[in-house]
């Protein structure tokens, strides 16, 4: 089957292995996600891929460090297939940022009211930029919003800064393997 982005050879077998396997093996998802990007069967089993993903992460704060990097890898994959672009969510990035600084920085008790309001800001732009999307973007920011917002939604209600230091980590692990398997800026 060949793709309609450039000819290159979209293998979706290999592709869903690859998903499928822990921990993901990321170089092997990258050769193969630039065979397939815009292949619609190749779009179904990374969709397939981050639906399974999305459901598991119930038990993100409890779960291992490799899980939730493999978890990380599967969302930006999506992504990617989706035509996420970095700057879309930049506000987003900026504010989680800022947030991080704040939890390391300060004392959660003497500023717990400034950082959950910050929580919620971000919540609310990541859903902001969802409603504004136009139609090709709204897909890629709805999955990133379904990922992010369930993760924020429990460090809000259980403020802490590993808690937060999970969600940042995560956050950054999508953007950085966004990058990394060849999304746009």
């Amino acid at each position: 089957m060949r793709n309609s982005g450039g000819g290159s050879h979209c293998n979706v077998n290999e592709l869903e292995g690859i998903l499928q396997k822990e921990p993901v093996d990321v170089v092997a998802l990258k050769r193969v996600l630039n065979g397939c990007a815009h292949d619609p069967s190749a779009r179904n089993v990374v969709k397939r891929a981050f639906k399974k993903a999305v459901s598991e992460m119930e038990t993100f704060f409890e779960s291992q460090p490799q899980k939730r990097l493999d978890w990380a890898a599967v969302v930006a994959s999506y992504l990617v297939v989706l035509n996420l672009k970095t700057n879309q969510v930049r506000k987003v990035l900026d504010l989680a940022r800022d947030i991080h600084i704040d939890f390391k920085n300060e004392k959660l008790e003497e500023n717990r009211e400034r950082i959950l309001s910050k929580l919620a800001r971000m919540r609310f732009l990541l859903a902001y930029s969802v409603g504004k999307a136009d139609r090709r973007d709204k897909d890629a920011l709805e999955a990133l919003h379904t990922a992010i917002d369930p993760l924020l939604l429990k460090v809000s209600t259980n403020p802490s800064k590993e808690r937060f230091e999970f969600v940042y980590d995560f956050i950054q692990a999508i953007i950085a393997y966004h990058r990394f398997f060849g999304g746009r800026e």
